[in-house]
């Protein structure tokens, strides 16, 4: 039965795969096209602000259904593949699977409040005035780099849970008929 595998292998590198596009592709796109802080903003520019309200859509917009998807499918095949490991003996697998599954599931939440923080922190340096801008930028930045590490936490534990589902759907014995 490859269903439980393939509950975790098939989400969880839509879900690597997502996070990379946004990070490698969009992100490095966007910001392109913004000039450096504090430049003028050309013609075929748009701001740093700009960029960043851009990128903050697409990432809730990622993080919002779609992720939240894929990682119920993920968790879901986690459980199954637990509840196997269980059943065959194999205790240690099942608990380190169901710590996986929670882990993930804590990770994911947490990640998600934290972009949002940011999105909220980027709205309150927008409204500041510039000569009292610098406690809203700095509670940004602290943010906007909690996000960053959450989210390349995150994407390396799917992609690790990821190449070890693979790796056990290969090495397991097929059944006996």
């Amino acid at each position: 039965m490859n269903a439980p595998y393939l509950l975790v292998l098939i989400p969880g590198t839509a879900w690597v795969t997502g996070n990379l596009m946004l990070g490698i592709i969009a992100a490095k796109t966007l910001f392109a096209q913004a000039p450096a802080p504090m430049a003028a903003v050309g013609p075929d520019q748009i701001s740093r602000a700009m960029a960043g309200d851009l990128f903050g859509s697409m990432l809730l917009q990622w993080y919002g259904l779609p992720l939240t998807l894929l990682c119920l499918t993920t968790c879901i095949g986690l459980g199954w593949l637990a509840g196997l490991a269980k059943r065959a003996g194999k205790r240690l697998t099942a608990g380190a699977l169901i710590a996986a599954f929670v882990a993930l599931a804590l990770l994911h939440r947490q990640t998600v409040h934290v972009i949002q923080e940011v999105g909220n922190q980027a709205q309150q340096l927008a409204k500041t005035p510039p000569e009292a801008a610098e406690v809203p930028r700095l509670a940004f930045q602290r943010a906007h780099l909690q996000s960053e590490q959450l989210v390349k936490l995150e994407t390396l534990v799917v992609l690790v849970l990821t190449i070890g589902t693979a790796v056990a759907l290969v090495r397991r014995r097929p059944p006996k008929t």
